[in-house]
C-alpha cells in the first residue's frame, strides 16, 4: 500500500510518514487489520486461492508470450530451453487445468477483485500525475 500511494497510485494517507517511528502507520495499520479480519472470518483460503490463481494467470500470460518473443528477438541474451514453444503451451495447458479446478465462487472471487484493480487503475489514471518533487516530500519526511 505504502509504495503504491508514494508513487501516486492510491490515497496519499497510505504514504503518510509517521515522524515519531518513520513509519507508513496508516498503511501498516490497515494492512494489518485486513490480515486479521481475514484470519478471523475464515476466509484467508480465498485469498491464497485468489494469488495462487492470479500467480497461474501471470505465468500462463508469460509462457504463451514466450514463442512471440523469441521471434522478435531471436538473438536476445536469455537462458535458452530445448523445445521451448512445445514446453510453453504445454505449461499454459497445465494453468489451464489448474484454474480449472477454482470453484465458481474461488473464480468469482478473482473477476470482482480483478475489476476492483481496473477500476483503481483507471480511477488513478484520470488524476493528473504528480511529478517525482510531490512525491518525495512523503518520503522525506522521516529524515
Amino acid at each position: 500500500m505504502y509504495s503504491l500511494a508514494a508513487q501516486g497510485d492510491f490515497p496519499a494517507i497510505f504514504a503518510k510518514i509517521n515522524s515519531r517511528f518513520h513509519t507508513p502507520t496508516v498503511a501498516i495499520l490497515v494492512y494489518a487489520g485486513t490480515g486479521w479480519l481475514l484470519a478471523v472470518s475464515g476466509t484467508a483460503l480465498f485469498v491464497l486461492a485468489l494469488a495462487a490463481g492470479a500467480t497461474t494467470i501471470y505465468y500462463a500470460g508469460m509462457c504463451a508470450a514466450l514463442p512471440r518473443l523469441r521471434k522478435l528477438r531471436p538473438k536476445a541474451p536469455a537462458f535458452r530451453v530445448p523445445f521451448a514453444p512445445v514446453l510453453s503451451i504445454l505449461a499454459v495447458a497445465v494453468c489451464l487445468a489448474l484454474l480449472s479446478a477454482l470453484t465458481v465462487r474461488q473464480s468469482l472471487l478473482m473477476v470482482v477483485t480483478a475489476l476492483l484493480g481496473a477500476a483503481n487503475w483507471l480511477w488513478m489514471k484520470r488524476r493528473p500525475a504528480k511529478s517525482s518533487e510531490s512525491v518525495t516530500p512523503l518520503l522525506d519526511n522521516a529524515s
